[in-house]
């Protein structure tokens, strides 16, 4: 289990907590969960049974520097409180720290979601839903589980409204019943009740309904990545190293009242799986068609 830290100046840092042995477990803090933010200093959990070992693990874009002197074969021992590493911050737009010209996760850069929306030359398109079976399910109990093609951990309770998706490529994300019941019927084509999500745990297949032109899109090429705060609150990321996109991803928001793009509802639908669950007729750029084309 690892928590992933979206910061300003160092980029994505990944906090793992390692049990060894006689620990008994690792815990979080109640607090700790995707979309929550943390300042220096605060607790994020702990060890039952003794303490043991943290595992921090940044990206290339990262210069990670040891103070601790060496003793032997190893570090001498440090003191609660005392400096043991020294960070050279990341340039997050150019992707290259200060110290060394290396590109962020290879060739992408990482911008912000309003820097890219400012200076980039793809265009919103309008698009809407194709007809395609997923599954679904309601919950019980806790339930945790991994978007890989996001990079997004998520956790759901059993709140009587929350609806966990499995998609065309096994792909897995959270949503609101009432959301599923507008937007999916059972795989016959008749309407989706709540009944159908008893039992719990269970998933049953949905089918989408097919829509006109009810969502703006923008194509979002691999060689940009960057942070997306749904309006529900969770974190997701536009090419993500190491998940596979076609040529990019794509960003998704609804209709505002003025028939424009609605920036207040805006998430991140893979580059793989858009082409399968997007309509696809007006993608605008060559590589925006190149990638559609390539699902």
């Amino acid at each position: 289990d690892c928590v992933i830290i979206d910061t300003k100046e160092y980029g994505l840092v990944a906090v793992l907590p390692i049990g060894m042995s006689q620990i008994c477990s690792c815990n979080w803090e109640e607090n700790v969960k995707v979309g929550a933010k943390v300042e220096k200093g605060d607790p994020m959990g702990y060890f039952l049974f003794g303490g043991s070992d943290i595992v921090m693990v940044f990206q290339s874009c990262v210069d990670v520097s040891l103070l601790c002197p060496p003793d032997g074969d190893g570090y001498a021992h440090c003191l609660m409180g005392e400096a043991y590493a020294e960070l050279t911050p990341a340039d997050i737009e150019t992707g290259i720290t200060e110290t060394e010209e290396t590109g962020f996760a290879g060739n992408q850069t990482a911008i912000t979601l309003q820097e890219y929306l400012e200076d980039t030359d793809e265009q919103w398109f309008l698009t809407g839903k194709k007809e395609y079976t997923i599954q679904a399910m309601m919950v019980s109990d806790d339930y945790s589980f991994r978007n890989e093609l996001e990079g997004t951990d998520y956790t759901v309770t059993d709140d009587g409204h929350t609806v966990v998706m499995k998609g065309t490529v096994d792909e897995m994300w959270p949503t609101d019943i009432d959301r599923v019941m507008s937007s999916y019927t059972r795989p016959d084509g008749s309407r989706l009740e709540k009944e159908d999500f008893i039992p719990k745990d269970t998933l049953i297949s949905i089918t989408s309904i097919p829509t006109g032109d009810t969502h703006y899109a923008m194509f979002v090429p691999d060689t940009v990545t960057m942070t997306v705060e749904t309006s529900s609150g969770y974190i997701l990321h536009a090419n993500m190293p190491g998940v596979p996109h076609g040529d990019g991803d794509f960003l998704v928001c609804g209709i505002s009242e003025d028939g424009g793009p609605d920036l207040s509802d805006l998430w991140v639908v893979n580059g793989s799986v858009f082409p399968i669950t997007y309509d696809t007729a007006r993608c605008h750029s060559e590589t925006e068609q190149e990638s559609c084309l390539a699902a």
